[in-house]
């Protein structure tokens, strides 16, 4: 980071009086790697005092769950239903940079101090008072870990499961390891250098859930086609399952011939409808064109193979129109929408 960055950085670290509470509006590898690396920085910076983890949402997706037991994460945060009005004070956003997330805290404005980000599209802008850092680049936490760096911070001096966390994270957002940028493969091998191989070989090979099949099947059966544009759905699914709808998308942008992919689902226990794209076209603002569609609280984060990941929610309120009886008559409605958006 140039000079300028840490310093500012450093004011307003400087400027946040008692407790320092870390929000992550949706749990993956790297939000999770970025909020506890930058729990540590912000100890270390201020000499300890304390620092909060809060969770929106569940922790579900297998991965996440086998980072969370085997790593001990639970006894280090704490769901995001439990906080109360104070600590939405010196509050600190990683991962995301938006004010409204329809992901979490059922649409509560969020005024954040701090803000870390890869993803672009959020409507948080940096001030005099307030720190926001949004760069492209493969992972949030990568930018965390060249923020610790710049103050000095030592990997070794670092709690041990952190660097793990870390190298998860850069990791499952950089595909792999194949979409990523010069800074995150750099920041990728410091840390992989210092953590335990072992953890990271069970984090890596996680174990699949029937569900992540089954929802992979329904998304092929339903792929509708018109030439470069694809859209497909899993149909009413519960919260739980949600990251099946973006390993879907993952999956079916590699199709021959495709250049925008769309997938979504119902998620049933929220009346939410949850929407993931990529998309190689080069030329398309992913970010604009999913807002202009979808709404305001979709986003993405252009990634370094010159292609676009992104997505949102929808609210699906339809009082007592919704029961279980006319769920299929829902999925039919929101596919017609979501087909005339794409495709006409």
């Amino acid at each position: 980071m140039n000079t300028e960055v840490v310093a500012k950085f450093r004011k307003i670290v400087g400027s946040l009086q008692g407790t320092i509470n870390i929000l992550i509006t949706q749990v993956d590898p790297d939000a999770l790697a970025s909020a506890f690396a930058m729990s540590f920085l912000l100890r270390f910076i201020r000499g300890n005092g304390v620092v909060k983890i809060f969770y929106a949402g569940s922790v579900s997706h297998r991965q996440n769950l086998t980072m969370c037991n085997r790593l001990g994460l639970y006894d280090r945060m704490r769901p995001a239903t439990d906080m109360k009005d104070d600590d939405f004070k010196n509050l600190v956003l990683v991962d995301s940079s938006m004010s409204i997330d329809g992901r979490c805290l059922h649409g509560k404005k969020l005024n954040p101090m701090i803000v870390v980000d890869h993803h672009f599209g959020g409507d948080i802008m940096d001030a005099d008072d307030r720190f926001v850092l949004i760069e492209k680049i493969g992972a949030s936490s990568t930018l965390v870990l060249e923020l610790c760096e710049d103050f000095g911070v030592n990997l070794g001096e670092m709690d041990s499961f952190i660097p793990i966390l870390i190298a998860a994270g850069i990791y499952t957002d950089t595909l792999g390891l194949t979409a990523f940028m010069n800074r995150d493969l750099i920041a990728y091998g410091k840390v992989a250098l210092v953590s335990d191989q072992q953890e990271l070989m069970h984090i890596f090979n996680y174990p699949l859930h029937e569900s992540n099949y089954k929802n992979m099947r329904l998304a092929l059966e339903n792929v509708c086609r018109h030439g470069a544009h694809l859209i497909t759905n899993i149909g009413p699914i519960d919260s739980k399952d949600g990251d099946d709808i973006s390993t879907a998308a993952d999956l079916l942008i590699r199709m021959d011939g495709v250049s925008l992919v769309i997938v979504w689902a119902m998620i049933k226990d929220r009346k939410e409808v949850r929407v993931s794209a990529r998309s190689t076209d080069s030329s398309l603002d992913l970010c604009s064109y999913l807002k202009e569609r979808f709404g305001a609280s979709c986003g993405s984060k252009p990634t370094p193979d010159k292609k676009s990941s992104g997505g949102g929610t929808m609210s699906l309120d339809l009082g007592f129109w919704l029961n279980n009886h006319t769920v299929p008559e829902a999925v039919a409605l929101v596919n017609k929408f979501i087909e005339s958006a794409i495709f006409h």
